[in-house]
């Protein structure tokens, strides 16, 4: 199973630790004119998403499925690297829409995916007329739904359409793991086991996903465990806060044994190299926290690897 690192222009540049490193960028989580040219490396494959859920998560109007497309092909800019393009889907939130609202949601996300199919055949068009340099882009799917029945009815259209990737959204909100296993296999069931989930957090969500046989999965877990003062380890998987972190009673993640003030194991990540290194408990500077990213990068990326066959 494929991990790609969910990036924001203030993240680290994980691709210059990690010649492998895949990543997923969203129109929402970087700036106007931003492009992938911007890097001193480049990734090893690349997937730009619509910003479909950051604009109903912020209650803004999206843009049109062509003003999403152009923006794609901008930030790919002139790179010639596998890339994966998303649907402009519109992601199924909580429990406060109605049925109506959410069919149309279900509805919008086909309608937008049959547009892209027309801009892709355009752009493909132009390739033959030489008018544009053509980049090695794929078109993914996404498909939107509530439960099973109305997963299974997206997938199905969306097959219709022709479209031979997908990937499957509004799972994040879901914190029960057989209820997302039931989801992704229904959908599964339909389009084939090779899809991708967008936005998995959890470690054992992840692991159950690549036991059913799911291509990719994207995650921001690394920084945001950085954010909230977390340190990952793998073999065996282990976390742990630092000591003198402000948690809420309420949001409190960990007992006090695991709440450390000094670290006792040697770790293989590229910015630990080998040693025990104190420097990832240091609280206050952007340095110490891209410092713990990486860690955490690190040690997700290669528990996923553990799971694969």
């Amino acid at each position: 199973m494929d991990f790609y690192i969910s990036w924001s222009h203030s993240d680290p540049i994980y691709q210059l630790y990690d010649r492998q490193c895949s990543m997923l960028i969203s129109p929402t989580s970087i700036t106007s004119v931003w492009q992938i040219t911007r890097f001193p490396k480049m990734p090893y494959q690349l997937m730009i998403d619509s910003g479909g859920y950051s604009y109903v998560a912020n209650q803004q109007p999206p843009p049109t499925p062509r003003q999403v497309f152009q923006r794609q092909i901008e930030i790919l800019a002139k790179c010639d690297l596998p890339t994966t393009i998303c649907t402009l889907d519109v992601p199924i939130l909580g429990r406060t829409t109605t049925i109506i609202e959410r069919s149309k949601a279900i509805d919008k996300t086909i309608a937008n995916a049959w547009e892209l199919k027309l801009l892709m055949a355009e752009y493909s068009k132009k390739k033959e007329l030489g008018k544009q340099k053509i980049y090695s882009i794929k078109p993914m799917a996404i498909v939107q739904g509530y439960d099973i029945i109305s997963l299974k009815y997206c997938a199905r259209r969306l097959k219709e359409l022709g479209y031979t990737h997908f990937g499957i959204g509004s799972l994040a909100h879901l914190y029960v793991p057989n209820e997302i296993r039931k989801r992704v296999e229904a959908v599964q069931s339909i389009v084939g086991s090779h899809v991708h989930i967008f936005g998995v957090s959890g470690i054992e969500t992840m692991k159950l996903l690549s036991e059913v046989g799911v291509t990719s999965v994207d995650s921001t877990r690394p920084i945001k465990a950085a954010i909230y003062n977390e340190i990952l380890y793998s073999e065996p998987y282990q976390r742990f806060g630092i000591a003198g972190s402000k948690f809420s009673q309420a949001s409190s993640k960990f007992s006090q044994a695991k709440m450390v003030k000094e670290l006792t194991i040697a770790c293989p990540c590229p910015v630990c190299e080998g040693k025990v290194n104190n420097d990832l408990l240091k609280l206050g500077t952007r340095k110490h926290l891209l410092l713990r990213a990486i860690h955490n990068y690190y040690h997700l990326k290669k528990m996923i690897s553990l799971w694969v066959e």
